[in-house]
């Protein structure tokens, strides 16, 4: 309440600041002002916008907008250019005391390199201006590369590697920092808006603009769980076009996929309003084997709202909603060990199962102004999860006896998470022409969680487990509420028009508080408490700073060096009986990074290269607790992490694009001990390998385009996605060797008009995609051979 009650009170004196820049004077001559737009009905930004005649210049600005006042009345031709597109030329008449409207689009120059503008630093920049080891995949590589979700990432970026653990939750590993729990190591933001964790992330893409992949910590900028990276996922936004596009997908496995979204401005340069939706749905890729039956099917929907309102050219409004459903009859369909999932693949034998459904519901509200002095940036969000298994349980042992299986008790409304954020943001005018460039504020989070779990003792367990109790219910309601509160800072100068530093610091202070009983519940006996009213809290603090040197050594070549402190925060055990278990602390890292940027040709080719060392301190590793048979999280060790990556994207000729990306990573536990069930000793780990992180991670993708007749051209594209050798368990006793992923594209795309055919993992390569880290060698296989085409409208 007192956070809310500040903010109001500055957002106030913020109004009454700018209610003098309501009015302006009249320009005794003529004035231009117009927007420059891409095919797709994208916003140009920062194309020079020039009028050779009166000596004019100019740029974009995010919205594509560009204006020019006291014009002498006349005919002029207005020439615009931008990288990556084709120089455009427009006639023009200004009158006398009258605003000429323009608007241009641009053509896509096939021979030069798309240049994206990313906002990874919390403003917008070149990518290759910027001195941060990130990757930025445009609307456009999103189609090429076929991105439908975050599980489609793996290798797109240098030592990006996301797991599907189950459940439809993605998990994410980053230059080997894999997290042991739901709580990410890469921290994810949609819109702006903080990802809890993996349960709680929408993961499906359907109307982006552009998805950027920040390696390293962030945590100045981003905070918590922003210690192996983040991955920041912008939707596209509505302006002064009417554009839309409805897309349908169809492919094996009975796999339909349907997308449309519009947009459109409702009041011009004022209002402005854009909607998309998708639906999926997929007979899944696996049988069970107990009953003969599709195991993995799904559907899911959902959409999105956006509305922008612009009063002034200083301020700026966006309302976002997002909402989603997906429903999964086989969320977990593991095989009992490794050797008998690639024995028999796609096959599983559960005597339980049960359809997840989970709803997801987001909306925020972004707030910017534009100062002579500041400029500020406010980002309010809610959001809602609530989760249910409908028409039975999940199996817990996945296998045909009926041991140990999972469910909810009540309603979905009784199992649910929450999370409230706010970000208030300052920084320095983006117009700015100091030398110094900085961005201030505080971030603001709480989260509750409440969870009525079920772990269902089946009859056979009486034998298999030796359990005399079987059957029998435990029943743990249990409530996690978390928040977290942050200052930060960071600051550029710039010592000579080729020399920046960067600096920055922040302070993250975060406390959870959890609430848990757990009650046997067996037919004919009372209520038997078997974990009384338990009251767990942690408490965590953190400085995480950041140093940065850049030096641009020409326009064409940028070179960097960071230090940067990683961060994730402590947590609980909500289903351990042993006191020791209850909670684990934080986790920390100190990193070290060199790299370069370079582009040649023209801007035909570019050529980023990076280095990396991690130590990775009090690191958070999952093991096997006796008392409830089930994995918690502890502190266990050490760890170093190291490695290069290496991007390169190239046009050598029109018509053709290559680009590869290549990751290699060589991480290993320093100090790792974990108890031996056995012998009740522990085991020593020193010198495995990092879990849940390929050694290489390779993708190499090569386009080619070319026109056929009028308005339409024909395509075709190949990918090879190499993954090097990896381990899913701490022991190290789970491998998968080194394998290769190839995927095709080809068809024919128009300016209104795409029919695609494409096929992915073509030669049904089977490999293991995850396995338990701890405790238990369940393991899944990765997606089979599936093929399918697209057709797409767009307007």
């Amino acid at each position: 309440m007192r956070e809310a009650t500040t903010f109001n009170k500055l957002f106030l004196l913020v109004i009454l600041s700018c209610l003098s820049i309501f009015s302006y004077a009249q320009q005794p001559a003529g004035s231009i002002s117009g927007y420059v737009y891409d095919v797709s009905g994208n916003p140009v930004v920062k194309a020079s916008v020039s009028i050779q005649a009166l000596n004019l210049n100019g740029l974009t600005d995010p919205s594509g907008r560009f204006y020019f006042s006291s014009v002498v009345p006349g005919e002029y031709v207005l020439n615009i250019s931008a990288i990556g597109y084709e120089n455009h030329a427009k006639n023009i008449t200004v009158h006398a005391g009258q605003e000429c409207k323009v608007t241009c689009v641009c053509e896509e120059n096939s021979v030069t390199l798309e240049q994206v503008t990313i906002t990874a630093e919390k403003r917008e920049e070149q990518l290759q201006d910027v001195p941060l080891a990130v990757s930025a995949i445009s609307s456009k590589k999103i189609q090429d590369y076929r991105i439908w979700s975050v599980k489609d990432l793996t290798s797109i970026a240098p030592n990006l590697y996301v797991v599907n653990g189950g459940s439809d939750q993605p998990l994410y590993s980053i230059r080997g920092i894999f997290p042991s729990s739901l709580d990410p190591s890469v921290a994810v933001y949609i819109d702006g808006v903080l990802q809890y964790d993996a349960g709680t992330t929408m993961s499906q893409f359907y109307d982006a603009e552009r998805i950027e992949v920040l390696r390293g910590p962030q945590g100045t900028l981003y905070g918590r769980n922003a210690m192996a990276g983040v991955i920041n996922v912008i939707t596209k936004k509505p302006g002064n076009r009417t554009t839309g596009f409805a897309e349908a997908s169809f492919g094996n496995y009975n796999s339909q996929r349907y997308t449309a979204g519009i947009k459109t401005p409702i009041v011009k340069d004022k209002l402005f309003a854009g909607v998309s939706g998708f639906y999926n749905k997929s007979n899944g890729y696996f049988t069970n084997t107990f009953d003969n039956s599709r195991f993995d099917k799904n559907h899911s929907y959902g959409g999105n709202l956006y509305l922008r309102y612009l009063p002034s050219d200083k301020w700026s409004f966006t309302l976002n909603g997002k909402a989603q459903q997906s429903s999964n009859d086989g969320a977990f369909p593991y095989a009992l060990d490794d050797q008998l999932a690639l024995a028999t693949p796609y096959e599983t034998s559960q005597n339980a199962t049960g359809e997840e459904r989970r709803n997801f519901y987001n909306a925020s509200l972004n707030i910017q102004h534009y100062g002579k002095y500041v400029d500020i940036t406010s980002v309010s969000a809610y959001q809602y999860v609530n989760r249910f298994i409908h028409n039975g349980y999940w199996d817990g042992d996945w296998t045909a006896y009926d041991v140990l299986g999972v469910k909810y008790f009540g309603t979905p409304k009784d199992n649910y998470a929450a999370t409230f954020t706010q970000e208030l943001r300052l920084s320095s005018p983006a117009d700015s022409k100091s030398p110094l460039k900085w961005t201030a504020g505080a971030f603001y989070m709480n989260h509750p969680d409440k969870e009525n779990a079920v772990t269902i003792m089946g009859a056979d367990a009486a034998v298999i487990l030796q359990d005399p109790y079987a059957p029998y219910e435990l029943h743990t309601p249990a409530k996690l509420d978390n928040s977290g509160l942050a200052l930060f800072g960071q600051a550029t100068y710039s010592i000579t028009p080729k020399l920046n530093i960067t600096a920055g610091l922040r302070y993250d202070w975060e406390t959870k508080v959890f609430h848990t009983e757990t009650n046997m519940i067996k037919e004919g006996f009372p209520v038997t408490p078997v974990v009384p009213q338990t009251r767990m809290e942690g408490k965590y603090r953190a400085f995480s700073p950041k140093l940065n040197i850049a030096y641009k050594l020409t326009s064409e070549a940028l070179l960097y060096a960071t230090y940067s402190k990683g961060f994730r925060a402590g947590g609980l055990n909500n289903r351990t009986l042993d006191p020791n278990y209850y909670a684990y602390d934080p986790e920390y890292s100190n990193n070290y990074e060199i790299g370069a940027k370079t582009t040649w040709f023209d801007n035909r080719m570019s050529a980023n290269l990076t280095a990396f060392y991690i130590d990775w301190r009090d690191m958070q590793a999952a093991a096997f607790e006796q008392s409830t048979a089930s994995i918690v999280v502890q502190n266990a060790g050490n760890a170093t992490s190291k490695g290069v990556e290496l991007e390169l994207a190239a046009r050598p000729f029109k018509g053709m694009q290559v680009d590869y990306n290549l990751g290699y990573t060589h991480g290993r536990y320093s100090r790792l001990t974990q108890p031996d069930q056995t012998t009740g000793t522990e085991k020593d780990l020193k010198g495995n390998q990092l879990i849940m992180q390929p050694v290489v991670t390779s993708m190499l993708a090569a386009q080619y385009s070319h026109p056929l007749f009028k308005g339409f051209e024909g395509m075709v594209r190949g990918e090879w996605n190499y993954l090097g050798k990896q381990y899913f368990d701490l022991e190290n006793s789970i491998k998968q060797d080194p394998y290769s992923l190839f995927n095709v594209r080809a068809g024919v795309t128009s300016r209104n008009v795409d029919v695609i055919f494409w096929a992915r993992n073509i030669f049904n390569e089977k490999y293991l995609s995850y396995a338990y880290s701890s405790g238990s060698k369940m393991a899944m296989i990765g997606i089979p051979a599936t093929y399918g085409i697209t057709l797409t409208g767009k307007f």
